[in-house]
């Protein structure tokens, strides 16, 4: 009933084909199961609610196509639990055609969608640049400073290195008065030991004498 053109031509052709096959498996017995209506007539028979709505969405007519089956539902809707329960066709028709016109509109408010989403294509694919854009500055940013902070510190550590080399080079100069330094205060400490040893001597030659003399 949704269809059209060829697709909606080979649905109704289908259809009728099953009609046929049902059709012929009735022949001229008044129910499937021959003269009781029995449990296939119960599966089969709510069918006929819809004929209608194909008759009128397929241009045809089934019971121009199929007189045995229309007359097997006649027969059916004879029985009072048949006739009472089920739907009347042109109620079914008209719910069916709401529906349809419900998916139109919602068909059309997808293409509405796809369209709009597609007239703002352009601006999202800016957006994403701009973003890219962006994004791209930052990691240059990031990596120009990690390069200037490696710089910064290889020169730090050229001036500590100078600074060293100069501190160095200072105490070399240095060395020849620490030397001399060093050496004078050797000599000094060796006259105070001799003087102390000379003392030492004349103290003990002094008790000697004054022992002979005693």
């Amino acid at each position: 009933m949704f269809s059209t053109g060829e697709a909606q031509e080979t649905a109704k052709n289908d259809l009728i084909g099953y009609l046929k096959v049902l059709e012929g498996e009735l022949e001229d017995k008044a129910y499937f199961g021959g003269e009781i209506f029995g449990i296939v007539d119960v599966a089969l028979v709510p069918s006929y609610s819809f004929f209608f709505a194909y008759e009128q969405s397929g241009n045809f007519s089934i019971v121009a196509e199929c007189p045995a089956l229309v007359a097997w539902v006649h027969w059916c809707m004879e029985k009072e639990s048949v006739s009472k329960h089920l739907p009347d066709q042109h109620k079914v028709y008209d719910s069916m055609l709401e529906r349809k016109k419900k998916l139109q509109a919602k068909s059309k408010e997808n293409r509405e969608e796809r369209s709009s989403i597609d007239c703002d294509l352009p601006n999202v694919v800016e957006f994403s640049s701009s973003v890219a854009r962006e994004e791209n500055r930052r990691e240059e940013s990031m990596k120009a400073r990690s390069v200037l902070g490696q710089q910064k510190r290889v020169y730090i550590m050229a001036i500590l290195s100078k600074e060293n080399r100069e501190e160095r080079s200072s105490i070399a100069c240095d060395l020849p008065h620490v030397v001399e330094f060093s050496s004078s205060v050797a000599r000094e400490k060796n006259r105070r030991e001799e003087s102390m040893k000379a003392r030492s001597v004349l103290g003990q030659q002094k008790r000697v004498y004054i022992m002979a003399i005693l």
